[in-house]
């Protein structure tokens, strides 16, 4: 078996390590900072190749509304977007204002409009409506006797 060179970034320190060590921690042997023994392309090439696979799908399950992925039976929280069936938002998302908080704005909103009714339509007192009195037509001067 061939051994693997390595070099120490902590101290610089070259040495070599066996490749039945590959891809496992060693220690140098100057300074024992941990360092990841590669693994060698020949390895990598034999290795077994990573297959993606999917699961198997579940059905008879619900149907997230937001994304459109099939949620197990009885789920009530999808897992790939986060919609929760039960509220009808996605978590994280905020759906407005607090109850209590609009309630509260409903009723400023009611006594500004009341008070606004109140100081158009007030009845003003007898001594601020201005009296004018009728008016009366200056008499003409009769007309001029003829000489």
């Amino acid at each position: 078996m061939a051994d693997i060179q390595l070099q120490c970034l902590g101290c610089s320190k070259a040495f070599l390590v066996s490749d039945d060590q590959a891809g496992q921690l060693v220690s140098c042997p100057q300074c024992n900072r941990k360092i990841a023994v590669p693994v060698p392309s020949e390895q990598l090439d034999q290795a077994s190749k990573l297959t993606l696979r999917r699961d198997a799908t579940v059905s008879g399950g619900n149907i997230c509304p937001s994304c459109n992925t099939t949620m197990p039976p009885g789920a009530v929280l999808c897992v790939q977007c986060g919609y929760d069936v039960r509220k009808g938002v996605r978590l994280g998302e905020t759906t407005g204002w607090p109850p209590y908080v609009r309630w509260l704005l409903a009723g400023v909103g009611v006594i500004i409009v009341v008070m606004l009714v109140k100081i158009v339509l007030r009845p003003q007192p007898i001594s601020e409506i201005a009296v004018t009195p009728p008016a009366v037509q200056a008499p003409t001067p009769a007309p001029a006797a003829p000489p």
